[in-house]
């Protein structure tokens, strides 16, 4: 199928393919194979989503979501179809957008929506910046206003959100969640499931280890841990990621609850 004319908006520039910029490959992809797209998770996330997709001109038929006190309800207008077995089922035949934030929960569903043959859809927001030499993983959401760098690798499943910057040559793996406002310096690695909440500031070079979490407003000078949380200017590990801790009042706003905390 011929690419259809597209504005490419890091240009600004019509083109009859729009190659050379992966935002535009991926909206073109999205709109030629997935005539709508299904958002799993009905909370605050989805609705940015939401907005993103909506901004990018696709069509959302509505709402995954294993709550069963949503089941038939309408949010930001559109209907709650039910859990996981709308689309395991095999009625549903478009992309799906894992919008979850416990990025664990994520990826084990984007897993399941693979095997069920569905495909992960992206979604990128049309006033991101993306250089034509980055990589977005399938499944990623690239929020308003933010920045990905030359040379940047983003994994499946990645969150960047609201004015968050990912400089040159960074490496966001698989499941790597980014906060509004994160200020990342070149060559920076955040692992696998790692948070890095908001406002924080990772400088060149750093390693973020595989599930560590970063506090709001830390200035990140070397590297941290697998499975870390650390706070702080400059930040320092104040304790990890266990069993006991609670990821979900971290992402509320609410003080972590963990053994070392």
């Amino acid at each position: 199928m011929p690419f259809p004319a597209h504005v490419c908006r890091n240009d600004r520039s019509p083109t009859a393919t729009s190659r050379g910029c992966p935002r535009c490959r991926l909206e073109i992809a999205a709109v030629t194979t997935s005539p709508s797209i299904l958002i799993v998770g009905a909370g605050a996330h989805g609705r940015v989503v939401l907005d993103i997709l909506r901004a990018q001109g696709h069509k959302v038929p509505g709402w995954v979501d294993d709550n069963p006190q949503l089941d038939g309800s309408s949010i930001e207008g559109l209907p709650v179809l039910g859990g996981q077995e709308y689309f395991l089922s095999g009625q549903f035949h478009g992309s799906v957008h894992v919008a979850i934030g416990l990025s664990s929960v994520r990826l084990a569903l984007g897993e399941r929506i693979l095997s069920a043959g569905l495909s992960l859809a992206t979604a990128i927001h049309p006033s991101a910046v993306i250089s034509p030499t980055a990589h977005i993983g399938e499944g990623s959401c690239i929020c308003a206003g933010a920045v990905i760098g030359p040379g940047a690798r983003l994994g499946r499943q990645v969150i960047v959100n609201t004015g968050a910057t990912i400089d040159h040559d960074c490496l966001l793996e698989d499941g790597a969640w980014v906060a509004p406002g994160v200020t990342t310096a070149g060559a920076v690695r955040i692992g696998r499931l790692a948070y890095v909440s908001t406002g924080a500031v990772l400088v060149a070079g750093v390693h973020i280890g595989a599930g560590a979490v970063v506090g709001a407003g830390a200035v990140v000078v070397q590297h941290v841990p697998p499975q870390a949380i650390v706070l702080g200017v400059p930040a320092r590990v104040v304790g990890k990621v266990d069993e006991k801790f609670d990821f979900k009042r971290l992402v509320s706003g609410l003080p972590p609850l963990s053994s070392d905390l």
